[in-house]
């Protein structure tokens, strides 16, 4: 179009073209121009409502990330209220059963009979190898467990 106006604005002003050639020149370069001045308008319009629907179609993938999340932690939370005081208190149980388990080796093994080897704790004796090497610490010892969701304290002490 651009091109094509060029063309009719330089007809419309070459003196060697006829009056007709001329006038016919500036109608088509006018309508041409108007043509442009409405297509650029167009684009203008059209790139106004370009960014208003990337806008939306943003804030529609972030209401859905977001409901995700909620979801995501509506049902975790929900699942530390159910799950978590039921785990709580069946590792405190098993924890406790350690815990004296341990104070009877302890005891065991410092009035052991002569001919009798040294008694290994449960923990090393479940995990087949020494505890309290290399960093780690015993359960019985080592664990605490959060109170805030019902669940018992461990350690008891």
């Amino acid at each position: 179009m651009e091109r094509d106006r060029a063309r009719a604005e330089a007809k419309a002003v070459d003196p060697l073209a006829s009056e007709d050639e001329a006038n016919e020149g500036k109608r088509v370069h006018d309508s041409l121009r108007f043509d442009l001045e409405r297509l650029n308008s167009s684009l203008s319009h059209l790139n106004q409502r370009l960014a208003v629907v990337t806008r939306d179609e943003d804030q529609a993938a972030r209401r859905t990330q977001y409901g995700a999340a909620v979801k995501a932690r509506d049902e975790a939370a929900e699942a530390l209220r159910k799950v978590y005081p039921e785990a709580v208190a069946a590792i405190r149980n098993v924890l406790v059963q350690i815990a004296e388990a341990e104070a009877s080796v302890l005891a065991a093994n410092q009035n052991k009979p002569d001919d009798a080897e040294h008694i290994v704790g449960a923990e090393a004796k479940a995990a087949g190898k020494p505890v309290n090497v290399a960093g780690e610490y015993s359960l019985a010892t080592g664990v605490r467990l959060p109170t805030r969701f019902g669940s018992v304290e461990w350690p008891a002490w």
